[in-house]
């Protein structure tokens, strides 16, 4: 689930869970608890461990309306994970494996063969970003000559 912060993902109440989207089936969210590292969703379906067991692996679906707006170019942060980044000539970099929102900008965690380059998601690093075809191309391809 991507949200903004625990507080907003504590607003959503409605959701779908399953393997895919169009496998999922509706559910309540009770309750949003952090452990450590991690935040706990309390599901109305799992109300015992049987209930969880079944959910195991379970993707965790929200509405659009509830997700984190748009914040680039009209473009949601988890429609950019999983494009392929690509030089100006149109050569592949590497793929978005993550976005971080770190304090100056959003940053493009690029997954590559030598390991992750952060892209700060701004326009002086990226061009064009086309999520239907699931590609963002940079400015340059300076950041991953020294590499």
């Amino acid at each position: 689930m991507l949200c903004d912060s625990v507080e907003t993902l504590r607003g959503v109440k409605d959701v779908l869970v399953g393997l895919r989207p169009d496998a999922a089936i509706p559910d309540r969210v009770l309750g949003v608890s952090v452990r450590g590292n991690g935040v706990v969703v309390f599901l109305e379906g799992c109300g015992d461990r049987e209930g969880a067991e079944a959910r195991k692996n379970h993707l965790v679906f929200i509405p659009v309306s509830e997700s984190v707006p748009p914040v680039h170019r009209g473009i949601r942060l988890d429609e950019l994970v999983g494009c392929v980044v690509a030089a100006p000539d149109g050569r592949q970099l590497g793929r978005i494996g993550d976005v971080y929102d770190l304090p100056g900008q959003h940053m493009l965690g690029v997954s590559t063969d030598a390991g992750e380059i952060l892209i700060p998601l701004v326009n002086a690093w990226v061009r064009e970003i086309d999520v239907p075809n699931k590609t963002v191309v940079l400015v340059s391809d300076e950041l991953f000559k020294v590499v």
